[in-house]
């Protein structure tokens, strides 16, 4: 059995892993990918978090960590949080609060039926910031923020090749929800209720 390190983090990532291994390094391989600032035009993707039992019929309930995973980020990057509920992809000042020296965009809690499509160039090329009251701001592609999205749907998008090679989805076990929360596990508040 591998020798998980005793810090509460790598805990909460093995149980949002389903305490399974390979899902467990696939978790800490995406969490690398989003720190990492290195892009590779041909391997840019979005990473979309959400639950697993989001396939099973009316079975949306959340709670499961994905915010939590997404705050830890903000830790080590420079990241935009974006609340999900509000956002409208369509809207001209969506991406208002992004600057040039964003590192990572998170939109938290996305809503039911957004459109990955609506995110394709934002992925893979180009990134313009359009704030109110100023000039436009092109991001160019080699640093352009790398997109994360937490949601308890799955996004709508276009079948095909198009959308597979632009987003990562990866699952989130049911360990956490209702019966047993993240503060119930650890007995404190990740962050907030760390010593050094």
């Amino acid at each position: 059995m591998m020798n998980l390190r005793k810090t509460p983090f790598a805990q909460f990532v093995f149980y949002i892993a389903g305490q399974d291994f390979e899902r467990f390094r696939a978790f800490i391989t995406v969490i690398g990918f989003l720190l990492h600032r290195y892009q590779i035009p041909s391997k840019m993707k979005a990473v979309i978090l959400l639950d697993e039992t989001i396939n099973e019929l009316n079975k949306i309930s959340g709670g499961r960590g994905k915010s939590l995973l997404a705050k830890t980020l903000g830790f080590i990057r420079l990241i935009c949080d974006l609340s999900g509920k509000d956002f409208k992809s369509d809207y001209s000042h969506a991406y208002q609060s992004v600057t040039m020296h964003t590192n990572l965009v998170c939109i938290n809690d996305l809503k039911q039926n957004e459109d990955f499509e609506n995110f394709f160039g934002r992925t893979t090329d180009t990134f313009t910031i359009n704030p109110k009251h100023r000039d436009a701001m092109i991001i160019p592609q080699k640093y352009i923020p790398k997109l994360l999205f937490t949601t308890n749907y799955i996004m709508k998008r276009p079948d095909g090749f198009s959308s597979e090679r632009r987003m990562y989805e990866i699952e989130l076990s049911k360990y956490f929800g209702r019966n047993l929360t993240v503060e119930g596990k650890f007995g404190h508040h990740f962050f907030e209720a760390w010593d050094d």
